[in-house]
């Protein structure tokens, strides 16, 4: 991936929650993949979407597929990968970024292989606990952050 851009390639894709069978949040509503995909690639960065299927996601995989979006298990095209919790160690993919609560910045022992995966990859992580806004303040919350009913 020679583009140094966080989207890479322009492909964006969307993780199945696997580390808790309760979760059904989303990072991104159809109604968001929707926007970034008519928008296009010059405006947004965003030339697709791929979404890992889900039959346990607040917005089921037609909802998705309706607005433009791929489902597919491989998301090794993408470029940028969004989930809400931590992906299996076997998602972390050779040269990506990758954006989620990895619950690895206080260095906690159990979130310790997840963290070296992604050095071992020369990965990025863009930990949605460490984003804050000019005042210090986390702009994204664990708790807030629920799928909108669009």
């Amino acid at each position: 991936m020679a583009d140094n851009t966080m989207l890479g390639n322009g492909v964006v894709g969307i993780l199945s929650e696997s580390s808790n069978k309760w979760e059904r949040r989303v990072p991104l509503t159809p109604s968001h993949c929707a926007r970034l995909l008519r928008s296009g690639r010059g405006k947004t960065g965003v030339a697709r979407i791929i979404v890992q299927p889900s039959t346990k996601r607040i917005h089921h995989d037609a909802l998705y597929e309706e607005v433009g979006c791929e489902i597919s298990e491989d998301l090794s095209e993408c470029g940028l990968i969004l989930g809400v919790k931590q992906p299996k160690l076997e998602m972390i993919f050779p040269h990506r970024a990758y954006a989620f609560f990895s619950h690895t910045h206080k260095a906690q022992k159990e979130n310790m292989p997840l963290l070296d995966k992604i050095l071992e990859a020369r990965a990025s992580l863009y930990d949605y606990e460490l984003i804050v806004g000019d005042h210090g303040k986390r702009l994204l919350a664990l708790e807030n952050m629920l799928a909108e009913l669009d």
